[in-house]
């Protein structure tokens, strides 16, 4: 739930709200705080994480699709 409201906030370019939950994620996992600044960062690095959590579930193409960005993975 964390990432789908740092997605949220990040779209509202609300950037402090949504590296704080990315954050919570990423300390749980012992991992250092988040850099990403604009917008696009945030979502990148929200996308990345979410690949990482949700490895074998299957949920990356629904979110690539989701944010339309199918074509950055080399499909038509």
């Amino acid at each position: 739930m964390y990432l789908i409201r740092a997605e949220a906030a990040a779209q509202l370019n609300k950037g402090d709200a949504a590296r704080a939950d990315l954050n919570i994620v990423r300390k749980r996992a012992g991992l250092a705080d988040a850099t990403a600044q604009s917008t696009e960062e945030l979502i990148d690095a929200i996308l990345k994480e979410r690949r990482i959590e949700f490895a074998h579930e299957g949920l990356y193409w629904y979110d690539l699709r989701r944010l339309n960005r199918v074509s950055t993975i080399g499909i038509t």
